[in-house]
């Protein structure tokens, strides 16, 4: 009985250690088992682009506190425009170019009907040709006078004159021969003046008459045209307006802290935003002297509150490329002290 007693606990032991050992296994069996445990060398390769990550993301932290070696100025594409107006009230009569047009110097683009000045010059003519036969009429009365009174002159030296002239009648005759010459001579000057002023205003009715025959002062492009043959052209009325593409220059802002670091003259280039990639040569050719506020279609309105200064910069070879309206950005260089900076 006692033997028995001894040897029971120890087997209840092992039983016991056995039992844990199967739920053990069990469990182990059922878990998921890890890929990375089951393949180390996906583990080193995600470890690997792990540190790739990192190491990117700290180079492109880098990047972006690195100062630009530009200043960069946003703003639109202008081109200098001419419009074309009526010196005159006049009808139209024809127009020789339409939106979009490509015009040439001399090139004529608008005529209105000039009959009310053709008749002012018609009637100026006629009146120069009545003064000039009034100019003929006097020189021949002045060369009349002057006869009389050499005639006169030369009957008072005989010598029947000296013996049975009278003084008196010498005077009186005289006298009516010096009346006769002043005479002459006025309507001499006056129709002298009287062509000189029908000349003025032939030259000047003249003059007139290519204001009605209008051509374009430039090589360009018709941007508008406010004006149709039968419509009346009013005094300073604008009938066409002109753009040079190729005087076109990018009219932008640049921030007030970086005015001082830019000069004009310096170069620049210029990006437009329909083509990226390709930089326009430009130059600096104005800033302006006054701060503004900045306009908001070029920056975010967070951005509007600041002052900016407004400048200029003209590009050198548009080739058509650069049209008025388009958005565009310049880079302007900046110089080795301020980049330093």
């Amino acid at each position: 009985m006692s033997a028995h007693l001894s040897d029971s606990p120890s087997e209840n032991v092992t039983g016991a250690d056995a039992t844990q050992a199967a739920a053990a296994e069990r469990l182990d069996a059922e878990q998921p088992k890890s890929k990375f445990g089951r393949h180390p060398k996906m583990a080193l390769a995600a470890c690997v682009a792990v540190g790739a990550l990192v190491v990117f993301g700290i180079a492109s932290s880098l990047h972006h506190t690195t100062k630009p070696d530009y200043i960069l100025v946003s703003g639109r594409i202008e081109a200098p425009e001419t419009h074309i107006s009526a010196a005159a009230p006049a009808r139209v009569k024809y127009v020789g170019a339409k939106e979009g047009d490509h015009v040439h110097k001399g090139q004529l683009l608008v005529s209105l009907d000039s009959r009310v000045v053709q008749t002012k010059i018609n009637e100026a003519s006629s009146f120069i040709s009545q003064a000039r036969t009034a100019q003929q009429q006097a020189n021949k009365q002045v060369e009349s006078a002057q006869t009389d009174i050499t005639q006169a002159k030369a009957k008072s030296k005989g010598f029947f004159a000296k013996i049975f002239g009278s003084k008196k009648k010498k005077e009186e005759k005289t006298a009516q021969l010096r009346q006769e010459m002043t005479g002459a001579e006025m309507q001499l000057h006056q129709a002298q003046a009287a062509v000189v002023k029908a000349q003025a205003a032939r030259s000047e009715a003249a003059s007139k008459l290519s204001y009605f025959n209008i051509t374009s002062p430039i090589d360009g492009i018709c941007v508008t045209r406010s004006i149709e043959p039968g419509e009346l052209a009013g005094p300073g009325q604008v009938l066409l307006v002109l753009s040079n593409p190729n005087s076109a220059y990018l009219k932008g802002f640049i921030a007030e802290g970086d005015v001082g670091k830019v000069k004009i003259g310096e170069t620049a280039s210029v990006f437009l935003d329909s083509n990226p990639k390709r930089p326009f040569s430009a130059k600096i050719t104005s800033i302006d002297s006054k701060a503004a506020f900045t306009p908001e279609n070029v920056y975010f309105k967070k951005d509007r509150v600041r002052q900016a200064f407004g400048m200029k910069i003209a590009i050198d070879h548009p080739d058509g490329y650069a049209k008025p309206g388009m958005p565009a950005d310049a880079h302007i260089a900046m110089p080795d002290s301020e980049r330093n900076k």
